[in-house]
């Protein structure tokens, strides 16, 4: 009970995040030089994570973590919010993964660390794109712009090498709109990436591109895309 996780011990003031977590269970098998953690089952945000990881060996530079880990029905909204401050998106999140990395300490496991797998979310919304210019009369009259964009599924293909990370496959659907497309977000938080909608008068057919930050992300029509409704208009 009471479990909390900081991000590291040094850390202060108000970059300082704790991720609460109602229960844990799971064993730990320490043979030779190698350490198992077999079925390792967390309870937080209303849903699980379930985990089997190995580090093998213990220490040296050679040392390898590998994991599988299985996320379920957890509300993504007060995970991010307690985890990282940001409060731009809701929805139940489902996940499975790989993770592995190598080093001799959390730097260069930072470095090399390795995370692909399915990402969903599911009835939620996206908050906060900051449609500019152009697109904005692109969303049927501006009624969209700066609102949310409700969803009933968001899924993914999550790529993660060392602290640069991949959205890749992005598709997204809802009664009103549907998109697909790719996003990187760098190490320094900047977004790069394309959008592709459909299912709404005005949209269809409509590359946005994705661009600012994560704390700022911007959307905006891509030149081609103002020149063909141009032309069809």
């Amino acid at each position: 009970k009471d479990i909390t996780l900081r991000t590291s011990e040094q850390a202060k003031g108000k970059d300082v995040r704790t991720v609460h977590i109602d229960k844990v269970t799971g064993a730990v098998h320490l043979a030779g030089d190698g350490l198992a953690m077999p079925d390792w089952k967390v309870s937080l945000y209303g849903g699980s994570v379930h985990m089997n990881a190995t580090l093998s060996p213990l220490t040296g530079k050679d040392s390898t973590l590998a994991a599988a880990v299985k996320a379920d029905g957890i509300s993504i909204q007060p995970l991010l919010v307690d985890a990282a401050g940001q409060n731009r998106i809701t929805g139940t999140f489902s996940s499975e993964l790989k993770i592995s990395a190598k080093g001799a300490d959390e730097a260069a496991m930072q470095r090399t660390l390795k995370v692909d797998g399915p990402v969903r979310l599911t009835k939620g919304q996206l908050t906060g794109l900051g449609m500019e210019g152009s697109a904005a009369a692109l969303l049927v009259g501006g009624n969209l712009a700066g609102g949310p964009v409700v969803f009933d599924h968001f899924d993914l293909q999550l790529k993660v090498r060392g602290r640069d990370i991949w959205l890749n496959d992005i598709a997204l659907s809802s009664s009103h709109l549907n998109a697909k497309g790719q996003v990187k977000i760098a190490a320094n938080k900047k977004l790069d990436g394309q959008i592709e909608t459909s299912g709404m008068k005005g949209l269809t057919g409509t590359k946005l591109l994705v661009s600012g930050t994560t704390d700022a992300p911007r959307v905006y029509p891509a030149p081609s895309s103002l020149i063909g409704g141009a032309i069809g208009g």
